[in-house]
């Protein structure tokens, strides 16, 4: 059984969601309302947090400066993925969860989206991946200001907030999604 510790707008790992229990529209808009959601609450805040670091600090670690652009390509590439699930594959699963038996659905499949959102969340994974390489393992030096100490916090968190976010797609609702839509024949 899927159960996971939720994430909200302050973070994650705040509750218990059972989204193996959860409709795909359900889970969707769980999705959009909890990882997008702190996503487009975190993403922008942590930005500039990361660039006064950088300036401060990058004379005694170079690869703070690789960690703006490695965050800021993250930040953009996560924007515009979040963007694409909302506006087409989100709707669309939506409308596969709501046909009934012998309905038709959009033409065309959904396995090619799903797909391209795979990839994208392994790049997206990749990109934590080397941020957390850059900075240590989000660690702090022992001399660290508390902005620096914060933002290291933050990217942990957004980090564990990115693998539930990953596995609620990946490994329950796209599958999911599939198996309805092989389910229900095109009209």
């Amino acid at each position: 059984m899927a159960v996971l510790l939720d994430a909200n707008d302050d973070g994650p790992a705040t509750g218990v969601v059972d989204v193996a229990r959860m409709s795909l529209s359900e889970l969707a808009d769980h999705i959009e309302q909890t990882h997008h959601a702190y996503l487009k609450s975190e993403l922008p805040r942590l930005q500039p947090m990361i660039e006064k670091i950088a300036a401060r600090h990058s004379d005694k670690n170079s690869r703070l400066d690789q960690l703006t652009q490695v965050y800021s390509e993250f930040r953009s590439e996560m924007e515009t993925h979040m963007g694409k699930e909302e506006q087409i594959l989100f709707p669309w699963i939506r409308q596969i969860d709501q046909l009934p038996a012998g309905g038709e659905q959009h033409c065309g499949g959904i396995d090619n989206p799903i797909r391209v959102m795979e990839a994208e969340h392994q790049h997206a994974g990749d990109a934590v991946q080397l941020m957390r390489q850059l900075t240590d393992g989000f660690t702090t030096p022992p001399e660290a200001c508390n902005t620096y100490r914060a933002t290291m916090h933050a990217l942990a968190e957004l980090e564990a907030d990115l693998h539930q976010h990953v596995h609620k797609e990946n490994n329950i609702l796209f599958p999911g999604a599939s198996r309805a839509a092989k389910s229900v024949p095109v009209g």
